[in-house]
């Protein structure tokens, strides 16, 4: 096979693969077909004649069925409770277009009840402030994801929820413990690290809108291709609790966190935690992947001493397709990580 063309702009995983295909590290691959615009999608045809396809960060590696479960927030946090893990109280909103639309078939079997936006603010008093309110489809990058402190923020948060014609969406309590993933494949922990939140500081001279512009540009050439826009509803509601402006002069010294939630994508900082954490959550996101179902996944958990084996726990989600560019970049010994799993991943043809 000739050498694959790689290209700068394509997604990290699809640059990662060519890597190893070009350097003789994957030579059961016969044949790569990878889309040349993009690099977003590929074809691969393995020696014995076995063919994957992969999008993006689906490598074509768990069954539709597990996959397909994973995208939904609220049928997730099903299973796992009923498995016995712990995951946040709270309740699925369906928006009153959507209900209607369902009622239609539900309602002749008597089943009317439906958790809709008109009683939103009542619920999350019920849960209590701060709470969390995300759509139940899985998004990447913690998309549309909001940490209500009052009923302005549910407010803000639901319009939002309307605005991008979401059908339903999640009610949770918040859980204020330190945000960590678990990169399980067959079974076994690869990667494991806390997410921090973005926080910038100030120099008493630039602006938040200049500072957050130089951030961007900074995480970028580090090969971390951030999403940091001004006009992300999250990221207003959080500069109305300071309150800030974009064109106000952060003080020297001071900080300020950008974003309420800690996912990489939102610049958010990356720590490797696989040899300081305690054996019990390795074994637990394991033990979780494969009762899931699921050969390869991102465990999202809410750990309050990840030192601890006792310690109280939340798992938020889980991500059938986790990415793995922003862990690659703290270093060589976590980009061999991430490259030892590719081989690992794509060695095996699927049957």
């Amino acid at each position: 096979m000739k050498p694959l063309l790689n290209r700068p702009e394509y997604p990290f995983g699809t640059r990662l693969l060519i890597d190893l295909i070009n350097a003789g590290e994957l030579p059961m691959i016969a044949e790569a077909d990878i889309e040349p615009q993009y690099g977003y999608v590929g074809r691969l045809l393995y020696a014995d004649g076995t063919v994957r396809f992969f999008r993006n960060s689906n490598k074509g590696i768990n069954n539709h069925g597990a996959s397909s479960i994973c995208l939904d927030k609220g049928y997730t946090k099903y299973f796992l409770r009923r498995l016995g893990y712990n995951v946040p109280d709270g309740r699925t909103i369906l928006t009153s277009t959507y209900a209607a639309l369902i009622d239609t078939n539900l309602s002749q079997y008597g089943e009317y009840h439906y958790d809709t936006p008109d009683g939103l603010l009542e619920a999350a008093t019920s849960i209590g402030y701060p709470c969390v309110i995300k759509p139940n489809s899985m998004t990447s990058g913690g998309e549309g994801v909001f940490i209500c402190y009052d009923a302005d923020d549910v407010g803000i948060a639901l319009q939002s929820m309307l605005d991008e014609r979401v059908d339903v969406f999640l009610l949770e309590a918040f859980v204020p413990y330190a945000d960590y993933r678990f990169v399980v494949f067959d079974g076994t922990v690869r990667l494991a690290y806390e997410r921090r939140p973005l926080v910038i500081t100030g120099d008493g001279q630039s602006t938040l809108r200049e500072i957050i512009a130089r951030t961007k540009t900074d995480l970028w050439a580090q090969d971390r291709r951030v999403q940091l826009q001004e006009s992300d509803p999250r990221f207003l509601k959080k500069l109305r609790h300071r309150p800030y402006t974009l064109d106000d002069v952060l003080v020297d010294g001071d900080s300020y966190q950008v974003y309420d939630a800690a996912n990489a994508s939102l610049g958010g900082q990356v720590v490797d935690i696989l040899d300081s954490c305690h054996e019990h959550w390795l074994q637990l996101a394991g033990q979780m992947a494969q009762e899931m179902g699921l050969r390869f996944c991102g465990i999202d958990l809410l750990c309050q001493d990840i030192t601890r084996a006792d310690a109280a726990y939340c798992v938020i989600e889980i991500n059938a397709s986790p990415g793995m560019a922003n862990y690659a970049t703290l270093g060589e010994k976590a980009l061999a990580r991430v490259r030892q799993l590719y081989i690992d991943m794509f060695r095996v043809p699927i049957r």
